[in-house]
């Protein structure tokens, strides 16, 4: 696993589950405004991206086992 993979997976998993509560939130409380729904979930890539890349990181320390 490279960092850059990680940066990728880590933020299109958080996206997409971002995403997904974000308008189950906006359809059933309507918590937030409509724009504050669609930009939230690209923040969180961001967010969840960085977790992604630093778990790759300390994965590719960790000698393979043989």
């Amino acid at each position: 696993p490279t960092i850059a993979r990680g940066l990728v997976t880590g933020g299109a998993i958080g996206f997409l589950v971002w995403f997904h509560a974000d308008w189950t939130f906006y359809a059933y409380f309507n918590l937030n405004s409509l724009p504050v729904t669609i930009i939230d979930p690209l923040l969180e890539f961001v967010h969840a991206g960085i977790g992604g890349a630093v778990i790759a990181a300390v994965l590719a320390k960790i000698p393979k086992a043989s």
